[in-house]
């Protein structure tokens, strides 16, 4: 497996970005309906007014699970060539955040502005959570990997 990504980073790097896209959509379906933590999030905090806290809340909360759904993915950009990965990892990015604006302008049809308002400020909070997700991610299998070096 080392060999295929040694080879072929840049694609390799490419393919974990559209991976990492196309498989946290069905892992956070699936979350989203077995796991009642949204539920609590809106009715502690939105239902009783406290926004702020609720977003905050949220943001933290979808970050932290985007982190292991990414960890995966790190942990391959991690084994490519790792004296150049960063430069993968950014590829990977780049590419998710492509596949995820044709999904965001593929599903545009002619809503009204506040509904096309809505759609943007949901993508780019998605997108920031995504994109720092997987580099988050690499930082910590970076970490791990290097501590388990040094023992």
């Amino acid at each position: 497996m080392q060999d295929f990504f040694a080879q072929r980073p840049y694609l390799s790097a490419a393919a974990l970005g559209v991976l990492f896209f196309c498989v946290g959509i069905p892992i956070w379906g699936i979350y989203y309906a077995y796991t009642p933590v949204n539920l609590w999030l809106i009715s502690t905090f939105a239902v009783n007014g406290q926004a702020a806290v609720f977003n905050i809340a949220t943001y933290s909360h979808q970050l932290v699970v985007q982190v292991l759904i990414a960890l995966p993915f790190a942990y391959f950009l991690s084994r490519i060539r790792p004296e150049k990965s960063w430069t993968y990892v950014w590829v990977a990015l780049v590419v998710t955040f492509a596949v995820m604006l044709s999904r965001f302008i593929s599903s545009i049809t002619t809503p009204t502005e506040f509904e096309t308002a809505m759609r943007v400020r949901v993508f780019l909070e998605s997108t920031f959570v995504t994109v720092a997700a997987l580099a988050v991610a690499y930082l910590i299998v970076v970490k791990l990997r290097h501590q388990e070096d040094e023992a």
